[in-house]
């Protein structure tokens, strides 16, 4: 009879209270302002299918609901647009930090066919993507566009300032504490 409340990673099967962000729709969101920004090849950094908690014998690993659900509603979207998924634009990360954005977008910037857009799944990963563009020399959103995925703050300082779709974090906390009253 101990209250608990979740947040993010919503799973039906958990029978608790949960306050989440319906991230797959956010997801479908920002594929849907790239095209409306008429952006039709775009890549997809993913974050990490397995999460990692402990190390060597106590190494537990559990799927990342997080990830599934905002991959989901990038593909969701792109075929809605009939816009093709290019396995080489999909790039999973090992974790979500602006290393691994910078990382993976030099792999994409490597490729002959680029995209003209990179949807990141949280806006450490686009940090990383900008940063690999301007070490690049590629303008951007001129050649290649970044959009993250959080509402971070240090996002609008980024030179271009970071285009995200905003979690409302603060509010999920706020109703989150409201329901465990």
């Amino acid at each position: 009879n101990f209250p608990v409340m979740l947040f993010n990673d919503f799973d039906p099967a958990v029978k608790a209270n949960f306050v989440y962000c319906n991230v797959a729709l956010g997801m479908e969101m920002a594929v849907n302002y790239l095209i409306e920004s008429r952006r039709r090849k775009i890549a997809f950094l993913k974050g990490p299918t397995l999460i990692r908690f402990g190390k060597d014998d106590t190494l537990l690993t559990v799927p990342s609901i997080d990830a599934r659900d905002k991959f989901n509603g990038f593909k969701k979207a792109m075929k809605e647009a009939a816009l093709p998924i290019l396995p080489e634009w999909v790039r999973e990360c090992d974790a979500y930090t602006q290393s691994e954005g910078y990382c993976q977008t030099e792999r994409l910037l490597a490729e002959k066919n680029r995209p003209d857009a990179i949807l990141c799944s949280n806006d450490g990963l686009a940090l990383g993507a900008l940063d690999a563009l301007h070490d690049g020399k590629v303008a951007c959103p001129k050649e290649i566009a970044v959009m993250g995925f959080d509402g971070i703050e240090t996002g609008a300082f980024s030179t271009p300032p970071l285009t995200t779709i905003e979690q409302l974090l603060e509010q999920m906390g706020l109703e989150g504490a409201q329901k465990l009253v």
